[in-house]
């Protein structure tokens, strides 16, 4: 007669003394803004989207025009004003000229972007498909080279 239950499992004893795998630092997965950087980036997502607010609006004036569409317009035109004087103010703020500080952002926006996947590569065949669409996109050329100097720093 049994008398264990029926549901018993029998759990493997650990192996003491195995290393566990170490990772290889290959260079940072993200670049972390400045607080100035931040602040301009936040001014200008909020510009980009702005724009593409007027340009529906204007297309929705070519259309259909109308008063309110009009002031509408007008008033997405003076937010953008306000908004790109606030970008010139947060670079002279820095002491950085606006089109440098500007390149600095969107290059660390597409390091960003990019390096997480190099890391991630489990093969040469992803890293190959990765190293195409990096060349395919248009990117800054600073932002590629470190792209570029991630995947030779990656071993498989």
């Amino acid at each position: 007669m049994n008398i264990l239950p029926l549901n018993t499992y029998k759990y493997q004893t650990p192996v003491f003394g195995a290393k566990k795998s170490k990772k290889e630092e290959i260079g940072p997965e993200k670049l972390n803004f400045t607080e100035v950087e931040e602040e301009f980036n936040e001014s200008l997502v909020k510009l980009y989207k702005l724009e593409s607010d007027i340009r529906v609006q204007k297309q929705n004036l070519k259309l259909y025009y109308s008063v309110q569409d009009k002031y509408d317009y007008h008033k997405l035109l003076k937010q953008r004003q306000q908004l790109s004087a606030k970008l010139n103010r947060i670079a002279n703020k820095s002491n950085t000229d606006y089109l440098d500080l500007l390149r600095g952002v969107l290059v660390k926006k597409e390091y960003n972007r990019f390096a997480p996947k190099i890391i991630r590569a489990a093969s040469l065949k992803e890293l190959a498909e990765l190293k195409e669409w990096i060349a395919s996109s248009f990117l800054y050329k600073a932002s590629e080279d470190l792209l570029m100097q991630l995947m030779e720093k990656k071993k498989f």
